[in-house]
């Protein structure tokens, strides 16, 4: 467990750490018809419940050529479970314990869930600023990857054509990679024959 080295193995702060879980709105039952999806999401639904609950998790951890068992308990732990949850806004103008079970999510896990915040959707501003800005920024990254392979680059109006695609998808931050991906892909095989020196990124008309 990275979480348990990151904190030099002492078991205590973990028991007192905060579980960040994303996209959990696609453990909800989107198709009750569709009967192994229903099963599969009910089972997962039911293990986090008993995370939030409370009860003992114990894992294996490798120590060099020995093992160790680890045994943690979660009733200490503060979860926070985060998602899209994309359906439900389409239809709904807000988001509540019934709502939740409505669309999918069992009553017992709904009923955990004490504090619900809905945060809003990332303006051109917001979006530019973590493509131009951001730690993790796909565009940053790729440049980067460039660099390694001395190719010079240009981006020009390509940032405001990608914020633009990007928030049309309405798919939040993940939609800035989505639309670089979309554009440099077909380039890729390209790129890594040495044979270009210079990327300019461009508009396609």
């Amino acid at each position: 467990m990275n979480f348990y080295r990151k904190y030099n193995e002492d078991k205590e702060k973990i028991q007192h750490g905060i579980v960040f879980l994303d996209e959990v709105d696609k453990i909800c039952i989107v198709n009750e018809k569709d009967e192994k999806h229903h099963v599969t999401t009910t089972d997962v639904q039911e293990s986090l419940l008993k995370l939030l609950d409370g009860t003992r998790v114990t894992k294996t951890i490798r120590k060099g050529l020995s093992e160790e068992h680890l045994s943690i308990d979660t009733s200490k732990m503060t979860f926070v479970l985060s998602g899209a949850f994309t359906k439900i806004f389409e239809a709904e103008s807000e988001i509540s314990e019934k709502i939740l079970i409505k669309y999918g999510m069992k009553s017992e896990l709904a009923g955990r869930l004490r504090t619900k915040i809905v945060l809003n959707k990332p303006t051109k501003k917001d979006l530019r600023n973590a493509l131009i800005h951001g730690k993790y920024s796909y565009l940053k990254l790729f440049n980067s990857y460039l660099e390694m392979l001395n190719i010079d680059y240009e981006v020009d109006s390509f940032i405001d054509f990608i914020v633009d695609f990007a928030y049309e998808m309405n798919l939040g931050y993940n939609g800035l990679g989505i639309a670089i991906s979309k554009y440099i892909d077909e380039y890729l095989f390209d790129l890594m024959s040495g044979d270009i020196q210079k990327l300019v990124y461009q508009i396609k008309k």
